[in-house]
């Protein structure tokens, strides 16, 4: 496991698919600060629990809906989801738990 703010392999890609589409980089080098986050940024992002991050290559779905964005981390209270065709809004508590059962899926370990 890497330690917190440590860049990996899934990091490197998820910034090299940042730079490619000429996205907000900030957001990218940001998921290295928490040790569980998920996020999707339209083109890129990236899920991470407790440490162990994988780049996402394609939108997650998220308790059966595909979301066009999600900011997700537990640690700072931070629940925000854009559903296809919607705007951004907090997550539900169902939502909530969709994200962590997700998490536990793309990355492997408990929650």
């Amino acid at each position: 496991m890497s330690p917190p703010g440590a860049i990996d392999d899934a990091c490197v890609q998820a910034l090299r698919d940042a730079l490619a589409h000429r996205r907000c980089i900030g957001a990218v080098v940001s998921i290295s600060l928490y040790s569980t986050r998920l996020c999707w940024y339209g083109y890129y992002g990236a899920a991470k629990l407790h440490g162990q991050l994988v780049a996402l290559s394609e939108p997650p779905t998220v308790g059966g809906v595909r979301v066009d964005g999600i900011d997700y981390i537990p640690e700072v209270a931070m629940h925000r989801i854009q559903p296809c065709t919607e705007g951004w809004r907090d997550m539900t508590p169902i939502e909530v738990r969709a994200a962590d059962e997700l998490l536990r899926e793309l990355v492997g370990g408990t929650a």
